[in-house]
């Protein structure tokens, strides 16, 4: 929330028209819409505009997964939210269970040597030469962020992540600067 206030001149620029928005006026049944006089100073002083423009950009995502097929959702919703929160990486993770993908027996706890997750999609893009999209793939979840999915909780690295996490198993195409997962499965770098 912007606490009812305005913005900065500049910041105008950094904001998107909320389609997916409509809000209350002062004044009894008036609603401003986007695109109507005063919405968008309206919209200034309820949102910062990082906030504004994630939220709209959920709401675009959401009406995309409407119309994925079934095979493709995850990958949709990895690129989706690396393009929303600006990471290099997302990634949406499962427990290998005894079942999955011919495993014979169910893995070590996560954190343990010899545990594994299940990459049910895999989105990496550094902006300029790579970019790629890996779908069921088996990696390790012991020395590395994934390891503190064992605590069931959102896990946040804010920065120097390869400090925290030295001895990753996991070779990754570009080196993580941080790191956000949560022990549903969903994680950003």
């Amino acid at each position: 929330m912007r606490n009812g206030f305005l913005g900065t001149p500049e910041e105008p620029q950094n904001t998107i028209d909320r389609d997916s928005l409509c809000f209350a006026c002062p004044e009894p049944d008036v609603v401003l819409h986007a695109g109507q006089p005063g919405f968008r100073e309206g919209l200034m002083r309820l949102y910062e505009p990082a906030e504004s423009r994630a939220a709209e950009q959920l709401v675009q995502l959401k009406e995309r997964l409407r119309h994925t097929r079934t095979e493709d959702f995850f990958e949709v919703v990895t690129e989706g939210l690396a393009q929303i929160t600006g990471a290099q990486y997302a990634f949406v993770s499962k427990r290998i269970l005894v079942d999955d993908e011919n495993v014979a027996v169910e893995m070590p706890p996560i954190g343990q040597p010899g545990a594994c997750l299940m990459g049910a999609a895999f989105y990496v893009n550094d902006g300029y030469d790579i970019q790629a999209k890996l779908k069921n793939f088996k990696y390790h979840a012991y020395s590395c962020p994934c390891a503190y999915m064992k605590h069931d909780k959102i896990f946040l690295i804010p920065e120097r992540l390869n400090e925290f996490i030295p001895n990753n198993p996991n070779t990754l195409a570009i080196p993580g600067e941080a790191y956000l997962g949560n022990s549903a499965g969903l994680t950003w770098r």
